[in-house]
């Protein structure tokens, strides 16, 4: 339908020039890749030359073998050189280990649990009970559980680590956006596999002189940083060539 205010210009004729200017508009967003640049002056127009983004992705996270290790230390019994009367549960078992360091460590002459004095028999039976197998088989699972929560840490910080997607050339962050939707996924999968890895040793050191169900789930699929390696590369390759450029003319 014509319109006398617009000095009766038919409206297919408006409606093109406006699809003229959308595409003048999106031409503007578009930044080349290297290798497609012709004039820097126009790339200036086109957009902001953005600062490279210094990130490295060097951590290698082996959970295949925190697996194997774990399902070897959950699957272990060890047995107590000395059976006391006394201690006949692993609960207990655990509770007296704990006290008996305590007791030693403090120099402490009656049992905290009952008052009776402590013979020096006493914390000889019991160090006894608990022999250097047990021990060493509970300073691996601390190490394990030490690992896994390294492990845990690292993904935390490589998660907040992960550069925005505003920092990139819009074309490029378009791309990345995508990849680092992906790869968070990825890292909260490893995350909450691994903290249920460390709960299953956790209850373990609690259970020393038992065998813990061992049945591991599958270890996540290993990370893969190349994409994002990719992308963060040709940003930075196209910032430092803007910069040459604009430095040459």
């Amino acid at each position: 339908k014509n319109n006398t205010q617009y000095f009766d210009v038919p409206i297919t004729f408006r409606q093109d020039q406006l699809e003229q200017k959308v595409r003048e508009i999106l031409n503007l967003q578009y930044v080349p890749f290297v290798g497609e640049i012709k004039n820097t002056k126009e790339i200036k127009v086109k957009e902001v030359i953005k600062d490279t983004i210094d990130v490295k992705f060097e951590k290698e996270f082996n959970l295949e073998k925190v697996k194997n290790d774990a399902i070897n230390l959950l699957s272990k019994e060890v047995k107590p050189s000395i059976i006391l009367e006394r201690i006949n549960t692993p609960i207990v078992e655990d509770w007296v280990l704990k006290g008996i360091h305590i007791h030693k460590k403090n120099h402490m002459e009656n049992c905290s649990f009952c008052g009776s004095k402590l013979e020096n028999t006493t914390l000889e039976d019991l160090d006894a009970y608990f022999n250097k197998e047990v021990l060493e088989f509970q300073k691996e699972i601390q190490n394990l559980i030490l690992h896994v929560e390294n492990y845990m840490n690292e993904l935390k910080a490589l998660f907040k680590g992960l550069p925005d997607s505003s920092l990139f050339y819009s074309d490029l962050s378009i791309i990345y956006k995508d990849e680092l939707s992906k790869f968070k996924g990825d890292i909260t999968e490893s995350g909450l596999w691994l903290k249920d890895l460390r709960d299953r040793l956790d209850h373990k050191l609690k259970n020393l002189f038992i065998s813990i169900d061992s049945n591991v789930s599958e270890a996540p699929k290993k990370l893969i940083f190349i994409n994002l390696e990719k992308i963060i590369e040709e940003h930075n390759l196209r910032s430092s060539q803007f910069n040459e450029s604009i430095e040459a003319e």
